[in-house]
């Protein structure tokens, strides 16, 4: 038998309404005093149409004037019309502005999307937190906007139970004791059900990961050649169709707990309204109240009842709103360890290049138990060219990834010109780096604006055109209509440029060179490109990056031959180091896999020599 295990959640649901409602009155004061103007008017309003009976009865027993009768129920239409004009212009202003609040806790999200560290977005327990998260706002009826109107209703229910049971308690207070007793029975069930779904967020968290990605495919064009040539359709449908059978699973069990919850909670309204009925026509039978006092105390036991449905019901909703608060709330609060304080001073351009120092440094992933890097120790001098080089998982991109302060070492340090990579400010430490990696990212803007993708700094033309002619594009660019200024990107721009694999390397080359920074880094760029290619675009960026301490990464050994020293690691450490004629000479690992690769480029440059000619 499968045992459940309960999470509590990180906040209470009395610290996410002081949240919501702090947040909301530092956004939108107007909201704020809008909410809760519609408080008392929301209780008044069915409370003027319950008293009007009674008026009209109490004015026909007791034969007043027709000016006293007309003087009285025009007051009491005067005003039900005033009440309801309020509530409704405020439902449909607050409706309205009540999106604006979902959308700054998106904005929110953005900025730690974009800020956080980045080690919290690719960890599978902050991937998790942003799903989360991410559902709590991708809709109307979720807790960012929705709450603030369902805290208006649990507001108006509270104010409306205090008012009606203060009517109710002059004709009996035990009736109060009654209604409440039948209401937190179904408000137990109700907090059952609202509690299981949110423990068990966990399980269908990663289903709808799985779905998002099959659904995101589907739509994506650059995948759909792929999908149709290997006939992946029918894998795409089978994985799909499993997903979804676990997903619904998963929506029953919800759904069949919220079932029993609110058939509780109408066999208990049935009870809670049966037997004050009862009570009340005992009352008229024995002639212990009138009928115009009959007429308003049915209408408010009905509104009583109605007013404690509905409390059970608006808690219900803004407990279920305040575990998805939770959930927004937990992303936002992933703790960053990279500092943000004043920090430790650049070295500055008379200190460049810069000599880099990992010490000892050992890494292991979040949930992983592996070591990808262990007992790593690597100086590599100022304006040094290092080739790090080694068979797949071998550690080379986690060696990069924690240079560039992506990830942080499980032990060891890394040292910048001899100080601490942690006693640099961490935007101050990014400015440090020029980095090319192997995935391929370009923003839906303009070229120039790509090679200078730094808003807060004009593009300078001539420096852009400098360095696209430094990276052999600018022949391509200038046979453009709009030259540098041609937007890319197309699935964003309709008249967007598209770039050969080739071409985009030459971009991002250009791009590394705009940015002036100490420390150059490839990883693996040119994965894409032909053996001839990449060793012509590997020896562009080594005749570019002189006066920069350069590290480089490549399968392709041939490649980084220009290097000053090559890095061969294997099995999570460094396993020999040297020029490559001494690695040759030694005739270790590195020497026999540099052989079988050129004997593969060898055999790849005489077949491309032969197609050439034929």
């Amino acid at each position: 038998m499968r045992t459940e295990k309960l999470t509590k959640p990180a906040y209470t649901t009395i610290q996410n309404i002081g949240y919501v409602l702090k947040n909301l009155w530092h956004w939108n004061k107007k909201l704020f005093l809008a909410s809760v103007v519609r408080i008392p008017v929301l209780v008044f309003l069915p409370f003027l149409g319950i008293l009007m009976p009674k008026l009209v009865i109490d004015c026909l027993t007791v034969k007043v004037s027709p000016w006293h009768f007309a003087a009285v129920i025009g007051l009491a239409t005067l005003g039900i019309i005033a009440c309801n004009v309020i509530s409704q212009s405020l439902d449909g202003w607050i409706t309205w502005n009540v999106i604006e609040n979902r959308i700054h806790y998106i904005m929110l999200m953005f900025r730690k999307n974009m800020d956080t560290d980045y080690e919290n977005l690719e960890s599978p327990e902050g991937q998790n937190k942003l799903e989360k998260a991410n559902q709590a706002t991708n809709s109307n009826n979720k807790g960012t906007e929705a709450i603030i109107k369902t805290l208006i209703l649990l507001a108006a229910n509270l104010f409306g139970i205090v008012f009606y049971g203060s009517v109710l308690a002059m004709l009996n207070p035990l009736i109060i004791v009654f209604l409440f007793m039948t209401a937190a029975v179904g408000f137990l069930f109700s907090y059952y059900a609202q509690n299981y779904e949110h423990t068990h967020k966990d399980d269908w968290t990663p289903i709808e990961k799985k779905l998002d990605y099959l659904i995101d495919k589907c739509d994506d064009f650059s995948a759909g050649k792929d999908l149709r040539l290997y006939r992946m359709t029918r894998w795409f449908g089978r994985q799909f169709q499993t997903l979804m059978t676990e997903r619904t699973l998963w929506l029953r069990r919800i759904a069949l707990r919220h079932y029993l919850s609110d058939g509780t909670v109408g066999i208990m309204a049935l009870c809670r309204d049966s037997v004050a009925y009862a009570y009340l026509l005992f009352l008229v039978l024995n002639g212990r109240m009138t009928v115009a006092d009959f007429t308003l105390y049915f209408g408010t036991v009905a509104g009583f009842s109605i007013w404690l449905n509905g409390l059970t019901d608006q808690f219900s909703k803004v407990q279920h709103m305040s575990l998805e608060i939770c959930d927004v709330r937990s992303y936002l609060d992933i703790r960053d360890r990279f500092n943000r304080s004043e920090g430790t001073p650049l070295p500055d351009q008379e200190s460049w290049p810069c000599s880099i120092t990992f010490d000892h440094v050992s890494f292991s992933y979040p949930g992983g138990n592996k070591k990808v890097l262990d007992d790593v120790t690597l100086h590599i001098r100022a304006g040094e060219k290092i080739a790090l080089v080694g068979l797949n998982g071998a550690g080379k991109t986690t060696l990069i990834k924690l240079l560039c302060g992506f990830y942080h070492p499980t032990s060891g340090r890394i040292l910048i010109n001899g100080k601490d990579m942690t006693s640099f400010n961490r935007d101050d430490y990014y400015r440090l780096f020029t980095a090319v990696f192997q995935d391929i990212h370009t923003l839906p803007v303009s070229i120039a604006r790509n090679i200078a993708p730094q808003l807060d700094h004009p593009v300078n033309t001539d420096k852009v055109n400098h360095c696209l002619e430094l990276a052999g594009l600018k022949e391509k660019i200038d046979s453009l209509p709009d030259g540098m200024n041609a937007m890319m990107v197309k699935e964003v721009n309709d008249d967007a440029v598209q770039f050969s694999g080739g071409e985009l390397q030459k971009l991002l080359l250009a791009r590394a060179l705009y940015k002036e920074s100490p420390v150059l880094i490839l990883d693996e760029p040119t994965a894409a490109l032909d053996p001839i290619a990449e060793n012509e675009l590997y020896q562009r960026y080594g005749t570019l990056a002189s006066g920069r301490t350069s590290l480089f990464i490549s399968h392709r050994l041939s490649s980084t031959r220009f290097c000053d020293r090559i890095v061969f690691l294997s099995d999570s450490r460094i396993a020999e180091s040297g020029t490559h004629e001494e690695l040759m000479n030694q005739g270790g690992k590195y020497a026999k896999l540099f052989d079988i690769q050129s004997h593969y480029y060898q055999d790849h440059v005489t077949e491309k020599a032969a197609g050439d000619e034929s």
